[in-house]
């Protein structure tokens, strides 16, 4: 079964081999900040409604995986009869996060706590920047608070309409969003983006070519080390 473990900046949903194999997806890092709210809930497989793209389910009993319904995308580990959480998000990959855990009230009560900390320390924020007459849009994430900011680096995504996490249409790994919480924890603070054509960025992606590509990254070296002041960051 899923473990939903809360740390001081994020909280992070283990998935066993079955679970991973069963929703072609990895474990999930989610930053505090992005919690919008939360609640135990009796029964988290009636919740979770839609067409899993991609993900496991039995009717009635199981859903694993990602779900998606109008305006709603969900990231679910759910099992009949077992209670657990339903967390809503903000700017993410997932709108909420469905679970089946033991404890969904203590659980909910550990979240709540650590979000109110990390929104105090204001940790993980929106950062816009331009490019080439371009508007691009990503997050920059600091390290915890109390530990200062070694360094600063800018997190590229891949080939094809990548967003701000590693996240493409068919594969939402949030390589990128995982990557850049293990880097804040070392001290190191991380700027990702979405590129053009996707998420929030402006431009078109189908439009941008490598040099368009090499530029933007260029503009968000200067956006993080402006932002940061680690001026002398590669």
């Amino acid at each position: 079964m899923a473990q939903l473990v809360v740390g001081t900046d994020a909280f992070h949903v283990r998935l066993s081999l079955g679970e991973k194999i069963g929703g072609l997806h990895g474990d999930l890092t989610v930053p505090l900040s992005q919690v919008r709210d939360l609640e135990a809930v009796a029964e988290p497989c009636r919740v979770v409604r839609g067409i899993r793209a991609p993900g496991l389910g039995v009717p009635g009993r199981i859903k694993i995986g990602t779900w998606r319904s109008k305006g709603r995308k969900t990231f679910a580990v759910a099992r009949r009869g077992q209670p657990g959480v339903r967390i809503r998000l903000h700017d993410n990959t997932f709108d909420q996060v469905v679970l089946s855990v033991p404890d969904g009230p203590g659980l909910v009560a550990d979240i709540r706590k650590a979000a109110g900390a990390a929104r105090g320390s204001d940790r993980e924020r929106h950062l816009t920047f331009r490019s080439g007459g371009v508007d691009l849009a990503g997050s920059l994430l600091l390290p915890p608070a109390g530990q200062p900011v070694r360094a600063a680096a800018v997190i590229i995504a891949g080939s094809g309409p990548i967003n701000r996490d590693g996240d493409a249409p068919r594969a939402p790994l949030s390589v990128s969003r995982n990557l850049a919480a293990s880097l804040a924890g070392s001290g190191i603070a991380t700027l990702r983006y979405d590129k053009r054509g996707v998420g929030a960025s402006g431009g078109e992606f189908l439009g941008a070519g490598l040099s368009d590509n090499i530029d933007d990254a260029r503009a968000a070296l200067a956006a993080v080390a402006d932002d940061t002041g680690c001026a002398g960051a590669p």
